[in-house]
């Protein structure tokens, strides 16, 4: 799908009660053997946590949607990736995941929110060619 086309698909996300997690990860390894994005979401999970249920989110779909982050940052990460955008609202109506691999590495950044961040997306076309 061209880009143009994704941002469309992102711009139509219907409204619902459950809200997008907005994950901008920083995909590479740390000199630990770790890799960044993990250190960066283990650290952060209460914090993720609260602000999904301060959103409208509820527990079930948390659970849900934490596993299935950890599911994609573990079995779909072609080589090359050095960072991650990751959109997601698992929800019982609707569900909708946006994953997009860069060949850079991202700022490490979560946001919370009714609607899918986009603008974060577009900043990113601008600095940088997407895979």
């Amino acid at each position: 799908m061209k880009f143009a086309k994704e941002i469309e698909h992102l711009n139509g996300c219907v409204p619902t009660d459950t809200p997008f997690i907005n994950l901008f990860l920083d995909t590479r390894s740390t000199d630990m053997g770790r890799r960044n994005c993990d250190v960066f979401l283990e650290a952060n999970y209460s914090f993720l946590h609260c602000e999904f249920l301060v959103n409208g989110g509820d527990i079930d779909s948390f659970i849900k949607s934490w596993k299935m982050v950890n599911d994609i940052l573990n079995n779909v990460m072609p080589d090359g990736t050095e960072g991650l955008t990751l959109m997601l609202r698992l929800d019982p109506e609707y569900d909708f995941i946006f994953i997009n691999h860069f060949p850079f590495p991202l700022d490490n950044k979560i946001i919370v929110d009714g609607t899918p961040q986009i603008c974060y997306l577009l900043e990113l076309l601008n600095q940088k060619t997407i895979i």
